[in-house]
């Protein structure tokens, strides 16, 4: 089936001599899996700086319900140029982006996540002060999937707190979406403790993440 839309790069693997593998989330069609044939040679319209993570990019493919997806044509719609000249800035895209591939499955179809991401793409992109991005991003995004917590306590769901943290305080101004809260790093590493357990709750088969460290 020959399809229009637009997607957003989630990762590429080289495949063969001058073909890639490519994981996109689209805005019709969910994730998909696309091969890209002749990336680079000289009469190709494809060049390896379009496949980079979180560039959106307009696509033209031969979308298969069953296996892998031929990419026929791709135009550049937004790239976050900042982001891929910034190494703290490509490390919290990495993580976003195994974030949504853990907790999407191929051809899930969910618009509104799609331009989700697009947003949280250009605020990563525009971002000064990313110490509370990543928390941000999953406190957001458990929205999106349909179960975000309206309270510490049903993030914590009785687990073992440490009492000299101001975990309360922290998550209120998460919830209230404070722009830049300035929590201490052992307040970041316990909210990022306690969401990553509550994602393995509520998401089949969400496992620890490489990106973390």
């Amino acid at each position: 089936m020959l399809s229009k839309t637009r997607a957003i790069v989630l990762s590429s693997l080289r495949y063969q001599d001058s073909s890639l593998i490519v994981r996109l989330i689209t805005r019709t069609l969910g994730i998909q899996s696309v091969l890209v044939q002749s990336v680079g040679k000289s009469k190709s319209s494809f060049k390896a700086s379009y496949f980079l993570p979180l560039n959106e990019l307009e696509v033209v493919a031969y979308f298969s319900q069953k296996g892998l997806s031929r990419l026929k044509e791709a135009s550049l719609i937004q790239v976050p140029y900042s982001t891929q000249s910034d190494v703290l800035k490509m490390a919290v895209a990495g993580f976003m982006v195994e974030v949504i591939q853990k907790c999407l499955h191929e051809g899930d179809a969910q618009a509104e996540l799609y331009d989700f991401l697009v947003d949280e793409s250009t605020h990563l992109d525009k971002a000064e002060n990313m110490a509370a991005l990543p928390l941000q991003f999953l406190f957001k995004l458990s929205g999106y999937l349909g179960f975000q917590p309206g309270s510490l306590e049903e993030l914590t769901e009785n687990q073992m707190l440490d009492a000299n943290l101001n975990l309360h305080q922290a998550f209120a101004q998460m919830a209230e979406g404070a722009p830049l809260p300035h929590w201490s790093r052992q307040e970041r590493l316990q909210l990022m403790t306690l969401f990553l357990t509550f994602f393995q709750w509520h998401v089949e088969g969400f496992k620890s993440l490489q990106t973390i460290d």
